[in-house]
């Protein structure tokens, strides 16, 4: 369970909560300064809501508010939970204003995949999150309706945004001769992107594309064996602490793969706490 993480590891998941909470804070400012009638309207303050802080946040509060409603001595946590929760609502609402499909599909998938594992140990205890949780969606009801309506909209006029096409222009620009499909065209390198509207940029949305742009296929290798190498750890955090690993996990996942947020600082101090967790934990049963 995450208290028993020594305190590095604590400070350290706390203060990427903030951090996920203050962006999130900050890509609802558009939102706000129209509340109050400004005319200040900031709309690419909503990309703050992309950075992996701010699911784990969501993902993390989620999580331990869920655990500990599903604890035996639940009465005694439920103030501190029904804050964390209250907390939650500021990284949910920065993901729903900007419609962000994967983030927010992630959030679904975490919290069943922790239900179903509460249910196998304690069924009862389960249940009772599920009444707490589902009265609170019957609460929102209106705003879930309103918000599976954008979604929808969404992904009929986008799709999945051209992933597909990105990579084959990828695939394209590092195919025109052996040398740039080996080693890439440099960190510098551009090409077209038929995700952006067909502009010159020099980033992708894919880590491994960026990879094979950048470093060829010798750099996917590499980022590859990187990948896998933190399976075992991601799956000892797991097996030790389902909540905390899925906060870190689907993050890091929805960022390798669909969004260009892992060029962030915040995406490495993700890798940094698994690898912490997952050494803590080892240090653990080796003791």
């Amino acid at each position: 369970m995450a208290q028993n993480i020594n305190h590095h590891a604590k400070r350290l998941m706390w203060m990427l909560v903030f951090v996920g909470i203050i962006f999130a804070a900050r890509s609802l400012q558009d939102v706000l300064m129209s509340i109050i009638g400004s005319a200040q309207n900031e709309r690419e303050l909503h990309y703050f809501a992309n950075v992996p802080t701010v699911l784990f946040a969501a993902l993390f509060m989620l999580g331990i508010a869920g655990r500990n409603i599903w604890r035996a001595n639940w009465l005694k946590t439920l103030p501190s939970s029904a804050v964390l929760l209250l907390l939650s609502a500021i990284p949910l609402t920065a993901m729903m204003m900007a419609v962000q499909r994967a983030s927010l599909a992630g959030i679904a998938l975490s919290l069943l995949t922790l239900f179903i594992i509460g249910f196998i140990l304690y069924p009862g205890r389960a249940l009772r999150v599920l009444v707490i949780f589902g009265g609170i969606c019957l609460l929102i009801w209106p705003l879930l309706a309103d918000l599976y309506a954008l979604l929808s909209h969404k992904t009929m006029l986008v799709g999945v945004n051209m992933r597909g096409q990105e990579l084959m222009a990828v695939w394209a620009e590092v195919t025109q001769n052996p040398v740039s499909l080996l080693i890439g065209t440099g960190w510098g390198g551009t090409f077209h992107s038929p995700a952006v509207g067909g502009l010159e940029v020099n980033f992708t949305h894919n880590l491994l594309s960026s990879m094979l742009l950048k470093t060829g296929i010798v750099g996917v290798a590499a980022m590859t064996w990187f990948l896998i190498a933190l399976i075992r750890p991601a799956l000892r955090v797991f097996f030790h602490d389902p909540a905390l690993a899925l906060a870190i996990i689907v993050p890091l996942l929805i960022n390798i793969l669909l969004y260009a947020s892992y060029k962030s600082l915040d995406f490495g101090l993700l890798l940094l706490l698994l690898v912490t967790a997952a050494h803590h934990f080892r240090d653990n049963r080796s003791g």
